[in-house]
């Protein structure tokens, strides 16, 4: 995952720098995911990052089988560039 925003790995679970390097990784259906910071960008505006959380990915038909919707809304869940789903671990 080398240039696709990846921080670092703790315990297996891919960390990322923002939600979009997130959704151009390969993470496939069963993965966890966690970000730092929701947009990009913050560490070189010297802000702190803000929006940090965890995901955990599914395939679209699971995420429609789990919360009786079709689209994830973009906001806390997020569709990965391979079709798969970043669900909010809540």
């Amino acid at each position: 995952m080398s240039g696709t925003g990846l921080i670092r790995s703790n315990n297996g679970i891919p960390k990322f720098d923002s939600v979009a390097s997130m959704k151009a990784a390969a993470l496939q259906s069963g993965d966890y995911a966690a970000t730092i910071a929701s947009t990009a960008g913050w560490a070189t505006a010297g802000n702190r990052p803000t929006g940090r959380a965890v995901y955990n990915i599914v395939t679209s038909a699971q995420f429609t089988t789990i919360t009786g919707e079709g689209v994830p809304d973009e906001v806390n869940d997020f569709v990965l560039t391979n079709g798969n789903v970043a669900m909010l671990d809540t």
